[in-house]
């Protein structure tokens, strides 16, 4: 579904039971509602829209709640930071957190400068409190 950006192969085989189900619902979207992914150029209020009425979608195909990564997976979608493109983007290799498409691959200069450090501060947290979820629970 391309709709994760794992940071190794061995990640993204560990995720593959955990996201399997979601994966194939949002490949099937992909073709029968194609408006979901090339939707760029949106205004902010806009593009948030889409992004919910994509949610009501898949939660219909999945036929249960969703699951809080799930529900986080489509609303920060990985697509460009200036116009929402969601094919061929670069990706901050620092923070993670920002993409860029080949036109707006100038502006990834200034992410640096401006956003970066705070973008991997909150990578970081988020990486820490899934960490200690692991531990906690799998304690059972």
């Amino acid at each position: 579904c391309n709709m994760i950006l794992y940071c190794s192969s061995n990640h993204e085989l560990e995720d593959k039971t955990n996201h399997e189900e979601i994966c194939k619902i949002l490949r099937k979207l992909s073709h029968s509602h194609p408006i979901f992914w090339l939707n760029h150029n949106f205004v902010r209020d806009n593009w948030v829209k889409s992004r919910k009425d994509l949610l009501r979608i898949v939660k219909v195909e999945l036929q249960r709640d969703m699951k809080p990564y799930e529900v986080q997976m489509i609303m920060f979608a990985k697509s460009c930071f200036i116009c929402h493109e969601q094919r061929n983007l670069q990706t901050c290799t620092e923070c993670y957190c920002v993409n860029y498409c080949s036109n707006h691959a100038q502006a990834l200069k200034y992410h640096y400068i401006s956003n970066c450090a705070r973008l991997k501060s909150c990578l970081q947290a988020d990486q820490y409190l899934q960490l200690d979820y692991r531990v906690t629970y799998n304690k059972f």
